[in-house]
Order: structure tokens, then C-alpha cells, then sequence
């Protein structure tokens, strides 16, 4: 199991990472100064509704759902 500065570590190379998306990063940035239980909330939700979009986009396109 990963110590809390391995894990921010880790946060840090993909923040500093030029292949690493600006939303990815303000995400990431914004994260680390908030309560740790509300931002994994927020993140279920939000990882819930944009799953369902991307199942709505692909059916509408005719693609098939990813496994």
C-alpha cells in the first residue's frame, strides 16, 4: 500500500506532465485542496453521468459500447 506522499508524488508527475490533458490537471489540482471524501463523491458522480453520455453518444453514432 502507497504512503499519502507516495500517492502525492505520483498526483505531481501527471500535474507536471506535458502529455497530461488541462483538465486532468486543474482535476488533479483542484482535488488536492479539497476534502478527500466530498472530491471522491464528486468524482462518482461525475465519472456516473459521463459514462452514461459516452453509452448515449456511441448509440446514437451507431458505434458499439466500449467492454
Amino acid at each position: 500500500m502507497q504512503t499519502l506522499e507516495q500517492i502525492d508524488a505520483e498526483i505531481q508527475k501527471i500535474i507536471n506532465a506535458n502529455s497530461s490533458s488541462r483538465f486532468l490537471k486543474a482535476t488533479l489540482e483542484s482535488a488536492l485542496t479539497r476534502d478527500p471524501i466530498g472530491v471522491t463523491t464528486d468524482l462518482e458522480i461525475a465519472f456516473m453521468l459521463l459514462a452514461h453520455r459516452l453509452d448515449a453518444v456511441l448509440r446514437e453514432s451507431g458505434e458499439p459500447a466500449p467492454a
